[in-house]
């Protein structure tokens, strides 16, 4: 293993291992104190990986990565396959060690009939929903596991969220008629969480459900249907649904945000490629995609416009934007700043196409004026009770988008 650096950096690096080390040894016992001594160090390694953008730390392991180089901040600690993979490793970055695995076992589910100590109205939830089965999960239970392992119905599933690409998605487990189980690898693509299964460490991406490196390279998860939106939301669509109060034998307190203000910044921590200068990089979009082809509408175009109604691919979609979501990125959670939540359906009931207005943050068609919610659900006039079909999308930031979509088209 060969490597270039400077003192400054050593040291930097040293004094994020030190709080890390001050951090694991008691995050049982002192959570308040422990949160302290993390988020030293995840200071600590900002810097570190900041002085990297121009003088990387770039590790060399011919024995493990012939002719291929990866970013690496901790050991290795994965036994991945590695001669089998579709993307350079260049473009893997090792941040932390791999993570515990958090499975339906582990989660405290309550029905949003109780009331939740805790859970505030404008929290943003990750609502899955298959075979009329509803489920939601806090995003403030993600910032700290970001890969939960659970079933909907016998429908095996994982929910990813990824807080610097404020990506959040739900896949089905089951890849070559086997149930896999997932953890945070610790790794990061794009600046997006990658996650591995138990069984091979191979590595997925968080994004596409791809397997980037080990034996099941290239295969790709399925997505499950999903919405991100306030749980007062949630709550009012889906009363006979259930939500994750909390994580059982978590030892980080929830309460506190390891990401405060970042979704204030101008540039992405952690991303090494070059940013597309058609938008500003932290930009929040709205992107759909097929295969390798892709659209994005910017948060501020839909903020104007309230209501998008377009095709993509041949398919019909409206994005609606509604106020009364939080952002888990901005402040403490409970005092997020309101952005809203962007949801895109398919104007379609019973084969006949419905036209949209918004009024005071409210969603209705203008065939019957039934009003809609965030999720689809008619929730007053003629169409009452009836459900849109959910369109799949990402609510990310440009820099992610662009990564992934470099031929994407930015619609106005």
């Amino acid at each position: 293993m060969t490597t270039t650096n400077s003192n400054y950096k050593n040291e930097l690096w040293a004094k994020s291992l030190y709080y890390y080390n001050l951090f694991d040894d008691i995050k049982e016992f002192d959570r308040d104190k422990a949160f302290d001594y993390y988020q030293a160090s995840n200071y600590y390694l900002t810097l570190y990986h900041e002085e990297n953008e121009n003088s990387p730390e770039i590790y060399t392991q011919e024995s493990e990565f012939p002719e291929e180089i990866i970013r690496i901040s901790h050991i290795m600690d994965l036994d991945t396959n590695w001669s089998k993979h579709i993307v350079p490793y260049s473009e893997l970055t090792k941040l932390q060690p791999k993570d515990r695995i958090v499975t339906e076992k582990d989660l405290v589910e309550r029905p949003v009939k109780d009331e939740i100590r805790g859970m505030k109205d404008d929290e943003p939830v990750i609502v899955a929903n298959v075979n009329g089965i509803t489920k939601a999960y806090p995003i403030k239970e993600l910032l700290w596991n970001p890969v939960i392992n659970d079933f909907l119905g016998d429908i095996p599933i994982v929910i990813t969220y990824c807080p610097l690409c404020n990506i959040a998605f739900v896949f089905n487990r089951e890849v070559q008629e086997e149930i896999l189980t997932f953890g945070f690898s610790g790794m990061l693509y794009n600046s997006c969480v990658v996650f591995y299964d138990f069984k091979t460490e191979s590595l997925w991406d968080s994004l596409t459900g791809i397997c980037l490196a080990g034996d099941y390279a290239g295969n790709q998860l399925s997505y499950i249907p999903k919405n991100t939106v306030s749980y007062s939301s949630y709550k009012r669509d889906f009363p006979d649904g259930t939500v994750v109060a909390n994580v059982r034998g978590i030892l980080r307190p929830i309460t506190k945000n390891p990401y405060i203000a970042y979704d204030l910044i101008k540039k992405p921590l952690f991303f090494y490629k070059q940013i597309d200068p058609r938008l500003p990089a932290m930009e929040r979009v709205v992107g759909i995609w097929n295969d390798d082809r892709s659209i994005c509408y910017s948060y501020s175009d839909v903020l104007r416009r309230k209501v998008i109604e377009n095709e993509f691919e041949g398919e019909d979609f409206i994005i609606f934007h509604k106020f009364g979501m939080i952002s888990p990125l901005s402040d403490p959670i409970a005092d997020g700043r309101d952005i809203g939540s962007t949801s895109v359906f398919s104007p379609y009931v019973d084969g006949i196409k419905l036209n949209f207005y918004v009024v005071d943050n409210r969603l209705f068609d203008v065939e019957t004026n039934s009003e809609w919610s965030s999720l689809g659900v008619a929730i007053d006039g003629f169409y009452k009770g009836t459900q849109l079909r959910w369109i799949r999308h990402a609510d990310t930031y440009w820099f992610v988008w662009a990564a992934y979509f470099p031929e994407v088209t930015i619609r106005r």
